[in-house]
């Protein structure tokens, strides 16, 4: 009885995560590593292989919604995550050159920087909810290929996802909207966690037992969170994505 519950419990919060992570653009990491790590008192190099399992279900889900409904640049978002993951090995070679603390407080600080942008954002447009945010920047393609490579070298630096980086340089320097930049996060992450997932696998990093009903969840929750994304308007999700973004850069912080 004891295990139907917890099962029950880990589906539930995989929904919830799920659905929070997909309306953001982020994979959702930032709250399963803490929450395996320290509530569910697994070692850390099983908390993060459990979690990037659990992201793929929530980017390849999410993903496929986003794509139907057009709002994924498949353009933007291809570049992106082709030099996304070349990136990320470049940044694990690198760690032992670079201080990742230092640099996580760099990310930490942009990040916030960026949240309390959305939210200047909001208060300046007041009810003007119609007002896109696309900036003066064209959809570069070489901004886009210097991005992803920026993203993925982060991203292996400190070990985080590239979400929390995708949105904020997609709305501030390749032209798309809040909608647009949450949809093709998702999209250009979904190849990273991949590969990610099969090399914890491979390392045998993996609780299944956790990993399984948190899917499960997560099957649900990665269909509701794109779906209410898509029918909020412009502000209302800048002070989600804001929110979602505060939390990563306090969890980088901590």
């Amino acid at each position: 009885m004891q295990r139907v519950t917890e099962t029950l419990a880990y589906a539930a919060l995989g929904m919830l995560i799920a659905m929070v992570s997909s309306m953001a653009g982020i994979g959702g990491g930032v709250f399963m590593v803490p929450l395996f790590y320290l509530a569910l008192k697994e070692p850390i190099n099983i908390a993060v292989g459990t979690s990037k399992a659990v992201i793929v279900v929530i980017s390849l889900m999410s993903t496929a919604i986003y794509i139907r409904t057009g709002k994924v640049d498949m353009k933007i978002g291809t570049i992106l995550l082709s030099t996304m993951v070349p990136g990320s090995y470049l940044g694990a070679f690198m760690v032992s050159t670079i201080n990742p603390t230092i640099l996580e407080y760099i990310v930490a600080l942009f990040i916030l920087l960026y949240a309390a942008r959305l939210i200047y954002r909001v208060l300046k447009n007041g009810t003007k909810q119609g007002l896109g945010d696309k900036d003066r920047h064209g959809r570069n393609p070489k901004i886009a290929l210097l991005a992803g490579l920026l993203i993925g070298v982060i991203a292996g630096l400190t070990g985080t996802g590239g979400g929390a980086l995708v949105v904020p340089l997609a709305t501030m320097f390749l032209g798309l909207s809040i909608h647009e930049a949450v949809a093709t996060s998702m999209y250009a992450m979904t190849l990273a966690a991949v590969v990610a997932a099969i090399r914890h696998y491979v390392n045998g990093d993996i609780d299944m037992g956790i990993a399984l009903p948190f899917a499960a969840g997560a099957l649900i929750g990665a269909q509701i969170g794109p779906r209410i994304a898509l029918r909020i308007k412009p502000n209302t999700l800048r002070l989600v994505v804001a929110v979602i973004l505060i939390i990563v850069a306090v969890r980088m912080l901590l």
